[in-house]
């Protein structure tokens, strides 16, 4: 009935139970699962809203500790830790938004998304050379990253000016 009413973290807590009953029981192991992802999935998207909204309003701590709450929600998620890396970005400062995004590199390498994100931190950190190789690596895994490639370009030209 839980599950029916959209309640996913009191689901799988039921379909838990039964399998304690029950160790066996194939079909409990399955829905749990998969009701306890959907309800960390909700429980993530709920404190990246929460970590926007935050941030918006200038309760910086605030908004660190929501987008906290969302990575512990879905750790080995790299879309959350990205959508993460990216509201920091905007809203936080470039320490956070690069620790979230190597983050998200720790947890999927051959995110080209990800490695974009670091590349956008570093950048905005000042660390130019770095952040080209993010980007660089970025375009390595997914040369469909547009904005990663125009990024990549004014960033080379700029670091042969300095040079």
């Amino acid at each position: 009935q839980a599950l029916a009413e959209g309640r996913l973290a009191a689901a799988a807590n039921d379909f838990f139970t039964i399998l304690g009953m029950d160790p066996n029981h194939v079909e409990a192991k399955q829905l749990g699962t998969e009701a306890r992802a959907k309800a960390n999935a909700a429980k993530a998207n709920e404190a990246i809203e929460k970590g926007v909204k935050a941030a918006l309003s200038g309760h910086r701590d605030a908004a660190i500790e929501s987008l906290r709450a969302a990575v512990e929600a879905e750790p080995t998620d790299p879309k959350t830790l990205l959508r993460a890396s990216r509201v920091a970005m905007e809203a936080l400062g470039y320490e956070a938004a690069r620790q979230f995004a190597e983050a998200a590199i720790r947890v999927a390498p051959r995110s080209g998304g990800a490695h974009e994100a670091l590349g956008v931190a570093l950048e905005a950190e000042g660390r130019k050379d770095e952040a080209r190789k993010a980007l660089e690596r970025a375009l390595e895994l997914d040369d469909s990253l547009a904005t990663a490639r125009e990024r990549l370009k004014k960033l080379k030209g700029l670091l042969g000016f300095l040079r």
